[in-house]
């Protein structure tokens, strides 16, 4: 599944990149055939032959193949030629050649009418850029993971420190990536200011999205300020935005509890949370507010959605700090 706005982006990335490389060809041709005249030539006899046997093609039958298997062959006896007078001349012997980027779509973006390897990096690349404007993808990520920023004093509540702790989970969320599927878990980050939420979400976020899976991140807050004004102002980039929180295959909703708590902010996420339920579409909030604290905030039927959801309970000082 992928987020239509950033394919589309993608796709055209792709075609201005054939674009350039069919200048650069038409340009490197113009400068071998005012140096090779006979390359020319010969780049003439095989369009003239190929115009030839298609033409003769349409008769069909046995005149018709003996045509093209003509062609075949004076167009490779003209191929080979050009090739050796290329290499004299000190040049590649396919330079006159327009060789795509992807031999595997051509350079189309799509092979097997799904989308090819090439345009799913592209892709990836520019989700990435969106989730970069809103977490710390570069120094946040699984690649750039430090267990000894956190303590490995054993907290006595816990019967473990903060370092075992964060290690079992960061194994669990490499994990999670690597088997992520419309079956995985939906998952609650808990634990206090500092303790490595958002750091945990950004790893999932960068690795998923250079997969490319379509991940999302947003805060509770803003989920609901774009769910309230589509409902009530009909803002167009508001349900856009909102319409973005209900498809994307990732949601990651930071900053759970933060949100003005109303009726109808409840009722949103509840809606939200629903609907990405009932799709398959997997859901990863964080909250710094304790089971009881989400008890007391939210409906019952909104703290039992919450309740499903896989807790991954993190404790210890803040980070930020050190």
């Amino acid at each position: 599944m992928f987020d239509t706005v950033l394919l589309s982006q993608a796709q055209t990335r792709l075609t201005e990149r054939r674009s350039a490389r069919a200048v650069l060809t038409a340009r490197r041709r113009t400068e071998i055939y005012a140096a090779l005249p006979e390359a020319a030539d010969i780049d003439a006899q095989m369009r003239s032959g190929l115009v030839r046997a298609v033409r003769d093609a349409f008769l069909g039958g046995a005149r018709g193949a003996a045509a093209l298997e003509a062609c075949r062959e004076r167009n490779l006896a003209l191929h080979g030629r050009r090739a050796e007078l290329l290499v004299e001349n000190g040049y590649a012997p396919g330079a006159l050649d327009e060789k795509p980027d992807c031999p595997v779509c051509e350079d189309t973006g799509f092979a097997d009418n799904r989308p090819c390897a090439c345009l799913t990096q592209i892709y990836g690349g520019l989700q990435r850029g969106v989730l970069s404007r809103r977490l710390d993808l570069e120094r946040q990520s699984f690649d750039t993971f430090d267990l000894s920023l956190f303590s490995d004093e054993t907290d006595p509540a816990e019967r473990e420190s903060p370092r075992d702790r964060m290690d079992l989970l960061q194994a669990y969320c490499r994990k999670y990536v690597n088997r992520f599927a419309p079956d995985s878990a939906d998952l609650l980050l808990r634990g206090g200011p500092g303790t490595g939420k958002t750091f945990l979400c950004a790893c999932i976020a960068g690795a998923l999205a250079a997969g490319p899976r379509w991940v999302v991140y947003e805060t509770a807050a803003d989920a609901v300020g774009y769910m309230e004004a589509e409902k009530f102002l009909r803002d167009p980039l508001s349900a856009e935005r909102a319409d973005r929180l209900l498809a994307c295959e990732l949601l990651l909703l930071d900053d759970l509890g933060a949100e003005f708590a109303t009726p109808f902010s409840q009722s949103a996420l509840f809606h939200l949370l629903s609907v990405r339920l009932a799709e398959k579409r997997r859901t990863i909030a964080v909250t710094a507010l304790t089971e009881e604290e989400l008890r007391r905030r939210y409906p019952p039927q909104l703290s039992s959605r919450l309740e499903a959801f896989d807790l991954l309970p993190l404790f210890g000082g803040d980070l930020r700090r050190r």
